[in-house]
C-alpha cells in the first residue's frame, strides 16, 4: 500500500509487470543454462549396473542443425539419426548363439524394458524351452540393473526350430509363470517352427501383467506374424 501511494496506481503496476517479466526471463534464462549442461553429456561410459561397455559401428544416416534456441540449450546443435551395429561376435544366451532386441518404451502409464531375443535349435522340448526363457530372463534382470521393481521388464524367448514336441507348443500357449517375488518381470516365451510353418505364441489374455498383455500380443505380431499359406 505504501507503494501504492508513493508512485500511484499505474507506475505501481508497472513495477509489477516488471518484476513478473524479470523473473519469468530469468527462469527461462536458468532453464536454458540447464539445459546446456546437460546438453554436454557426452553419451559415454556406463550410467548404471549392467552389461560392460563393448564397441560398435555406428554409420550416421542424417543431421540437422538446431538453435541457437532449443530443447537442447542455448547454442547450436546437431541432432543426427544412426545406425548402431554389433560387430564384435555373436553373443550367447546360456549356450546358444542368439539375436538380441531390446527397446525401452511407455505403455500404459509404466516405463517398459523389452527385451526379444531369438536363438535357433534343431529340436525344442518343454526343458530347453524352459531353461532358455530362464536364461533370457537373467540376462533380461541383469542388463537393467536397479531399474527392475520400479520399471517393468519384459522377456519375449523366441527358439526358431524344425521339430517341437507338444509339450514344448502347449507351454507357449498358456500364460508364463516365472515365480520371481518382488520383481517386476513378464516373459512369454514363444516357437517358430519352420517345416511346420507355425508360430507358436501365447494368444489369450492373463490375469497377472493383464495391463501389458496387448503390448505382449501386438509384439508377436511384429517379430512373429503367421505365415501365409502355400
Amino acid at each position: 500500500m505504501l507503494a501504492w501511494r508513493r508512485h500511484g496506481p499505474v507506475v505501481y503496476r508497472l513495477r509489477a509487470l516488471f518484476a513478473m517479466v524479470m523473473t519469468l526471463l530469468a527462469t527461462c534464462v536458468l532453464a536454458l543454462v540447464s539445459l546446456s549442461v546437460l546438453s554436454l553429456y557426452p553419451g559415454a561410459g556406463a550410467i548404471r549396473p549392467g552389461a560392460s561397455e563393448q564397441p560398435v559401428r555406428a554409420t550416421v544416416k542424417e543431421c540437422h542443425r538446431v538453435g541457437p534456441l532449443s530443447g537442447y540449450g542455448m547454442g547450436y546443435w546437431w541432432i543426427c539419426q544412426a545406425a548402431v551395429r554389433h560387430d564384435v561376435g555373436p553373443e550367447y544366451v546360456g549356450s546358444m548363439p542368439a539375436v538380441v532386441g531390446y527397446r525401452a518404451q511407455r505403455w500404459a502409464g509404466t516405463r517398459m524394458h523389452v527385451f526379444a531375443v531369438a536363438a535357433q535349435a534343431d529340436r525344442v522340448d518343454e526343458e530347453r524351452l524352459r531353461a532358455f526363457s530362464d536364461a533370457v530372463v537373467n540376462l533380461a534382470l541383469t542388463r537393467t540393473g536397479d531399474s527392475r521393481g520400479v520399471q517393468t521388464v519384459l522377456v519375449l524367448p523366441i527358439l526358431i526350430t524344425e521339430s517341437a514336441d507338444a509339450a514344448a507348443t502347449s507351454l507357449t500357449r498358456t500364460a508364463y509363470r516365472l515365480h520371481l517375488a518382488g520383481v517386476a518381470v513378464l516373459a512369454q516365451p514363444a516357437v517358430a517352427d519352420v517345416r511346420a510353418r507355425k508360430v507358436w505364441a501365447f494368444r489369450g489374455t492373463r490375469s497377472r501383467g493383464h495391463a501389458h498383455h496387448s503390448l505382449i500380443a501386438e509384439k508377436y505380431v511384429i517379430y512373429l506374424p503367421e505365415p501365409a499359406a502355400r
